[in-house]
């Protein structure tokens, strides 16, 4: 018999599907941000601008149930 057949493997494989799927999962999430169009209604509202939506400060576009 091969002494390479019975020998324990002294790299892990199982690495190289991870580093696929980790690549394959960046491209899934640059596609879906690139056709979701997030930003597009935004350009048709003179309320808001791009930085409060990001930031998240409230301003004429964003009400509260507490008032504030």
């Amino acid at each position: 018999m091969n002494v390479y057949l019975t020998q324990q493997a002294e790299s892990d494989p199982g690495v190289i599907p991870e580093l696929r799927d980790r690549k394959h999962a960046a491209e899934l999430v640059a596609t879906a941000l690139e056709h979701f169009d997030l930003f597009s209604g935004l350009s048709d509202r003179d309320d808001v601008s791009v930085e409060e939506f990001i930031t998240g400060e409230p301003g004429n576009w964003q009400t509260r149930d507490d008032g504030r």
